[in-house]
């Protein structure tokens, strides 16, 4: 026996609507293209992430790897490009050339000079140049304009500052030969 369609819609009262008036596979294609599309963006993004954590990552290790000098010759180039003798802003500037100044010292030669004054450094004014082979007197002018523009807020003339950072690039180059050459003739021995 074969069953029909009802005829009218009072026959259909008890046909129970499952799926929906209109139905169409493109809906189902369509959501599972979103869901596909939605993972590859996140997928996409966090490879992206990891990529750029292990470059920071790397960053940071060769940055560890540095010598002092290296180190010292970075920190002044970026000073030097921070603009703040053409500013006039010599409070800042002989901050931050002390500080790499007495970084490279602390980390290089002489541990415990970042605790140190700049009257302290000029007291040992003697023993600090000789490392670079480097006259004392020069050391205490510079150390002297420091504290003038830092504690008094002297200004000077952009060259004097220019003169004072091209100073502690030739300290911490000269001094870095001398430990170099040092080093060369342990190992010789």
């Amino acid at each position: 026996m074969t069953e029909s369609l009802p005829t009218s819609a009072e026959q259909m009262q008890d046909i129970l609507d499952i799926e929906g008036i209109i139905t169409s596979p493109w809906a189902d294609y369509l959501r599972s293209a979103l869901w596909g599309l939605l993972a590859v963006v996140l997928l996409s993004c966090l490879a992206a992430l990891v990529y750029y954590l292990f470059k920071w990552w790397q960053a940071r290790r060769d940055e560890r790897n540095l010598s002092p000098a290296q180190k010292a010759k970075r920190a002044l180039l970026v000073l030097a490009a921070a603009g703040h003798l053409p500013s006039a802003h010599f409070a800042e500037f002989y901050f931050y050339l002390t500080e790499i100044f007495k970084t490279y010292l602390e980390t290089a030669f002489r541990p415990g000079t970042l605790e140190k004054t700049d009257a302290d450094l000029k007291a040992e004014a003697e023993v600090i140049a000789a490392i670079a082979g480097m006259p004392a007197p020069a050391l205490r002018e510079f150390l002297s304009r420091a504290e003038l523009a830092k504690f008094a807020k002297q200004k000077f003339l952009v060259a004097e500052g220019e003169a004072d950072l091209s100073w502690v690039r030739t300290f911490v180059e000269a001094s870095n030969r001398q430990a170099e050459s040092l080093t060369s003739q342990k190992e010789k021995k």
